[in-house]
């Protein structure tokens, strides 16, 4: 019995001097991982901020194919979560939100452990040539878990890096490979976001529609058709041709059309069919300049939602683009100017 007790006191003061010494050390653990990827920025970008790609990449999905997922209802961008349940000791029960991102940039996301805490993990995105580096961090912090047990996460942070470094070596190296096979995706930037006042202004607009693959053709002819309507009724071109698709959800194949062109004075002629003109009254809107290819605009209308929800607007059902320099007249695709407006209710 005697022994016992010296064996018991043993581990009693074991306990008690690494409950102390736990005190000792840092709150903060980071784990760090980067590679460079063969895929553009944008193809990358698109796989991590869509959460339900994440399957096709991520070393947790692969660890246990057969854990229950619940999504949001929108699974990109900020705001997007999903929450998971798997038996594997590995993968367990958590939820992850999309906290903040930046198209082409940076994607911020926060899991949730219960009392196991509510670590960081961040993506960072940089072109490299015709690649892309790709930066994943993870951090925790032991002082937003309960009390009882801090020390106990404090011991396990030093082991962070040997945890799920590994694992996050595994989801660079399939999140390289996935985005290698994909096709590549059109890459440009969004330049600058900004509430503007837009003023009233004449219009002729054509209405159509197209296969999305022959939409800069049909734009053409659409123009070229308000064009001989202008011509014809000795008017001129009082800002840049703009366009809208209505109930366009980037994934079609098949679109309606309006193309738009401001005139100097309201025409008052008798219009052909799908052909209307009017005054387009003066609109609050949120504008997103972007630079690059058409087919990359989509990161526009990303950043001009982010935008209201950071700033507690409400948005309209239809923006409409704005092609603010000639195609014919820039170097390349990369320097095309598009301006997208998205009217605030």
């Amino acid at each position: 019995m005697k022994v016992l007790k010296n064996i018991l006191k043993v581990i009693g003061i074991v306990i008690v001097a690494l409950i102390i010494i736990s005190f000792f050390l840092p709150n903060k653990s980071h784990v760090e991982r980067t590679t460079t990827m063969k895929a553009d920025v944008s193809t990358v970008y698109d796989l991590v901020n869509d959460l339900k790609k994440w399957e096709l990449w991520s070393p947790w999905h692969k660890l246990d194919p057969k854990m229950k997922l619940e999504y949001s209802a929108a699974t990109e961008g900020k705001g997007a979560w999903y929450k998971w349940q798997s038996e594997n000791k590995n993968v367990g029960n958590g939820s992850m939100t999309i906290i903040d991102s930046k198209p082409n940039e940076e994607i911020l996301t926060q899991m949730h452990f219960g009392d196991m805490g509510n670590p960081n993990a961040t993506f960072k995105f940089e072109k490299n040539g015709d690649g892309t580096k790709v930066t994943w961090t993870f951090d925790g912090n032991s002082d937003e878990v309960p009390f009882y047990m801090r020390p106990m996460c404090k011991y396990m942070s030093l082991m962070m890096d040997k945890f799920i470094g590994p694992d996050y070596e595994k989801g660079l190296k399939n999140l390289d490979s996935v985005s290698s096979a994909m096709p590549k995706s059109v890459a440009g930037k969004v330049v600058s976001v900004e509430e503007v006042n837009v003023p009233e202004k004449n219009c002729i607009t054509l209405e159509g529609d197209c296969d999305v693959k022959d939409i800069a053709k049909t734009l053409g002819m659409m123009y070229g058709k308000i064009g001989q309507k202008m011509a014809e009724n000795k008017l001129k071109m009082a800002g840049a041709p703009c366009a809208m698709y209505p109930g366009f959800d980037g994934k079609a194949t098949h679109t309606k059309i309006v193309a738009c062109i401001v005139t100097d004075k309201l025409c008052k002629a008798k219009c052909d069919a799908g052909m209307t003109c009017k005054v387009c009254k003066a609109s609050k809107c949120v504008k997103a300049e972007y630079m690059g290819a058409y087919e990359g605009s989509g990161i526009a209308y990303e950043a001009i939602k982010n935008w209201a929800k950071e700033n507690k607007k409400e948005l309209t059902d239809q923006p409409w683009e704005e092609y603010a320099n000639d195609p014919t007249t820039v170097k390349s695709p990369a320097e095309y100017l598009t301006n997208v407006y998205w009217m605030l209710k």
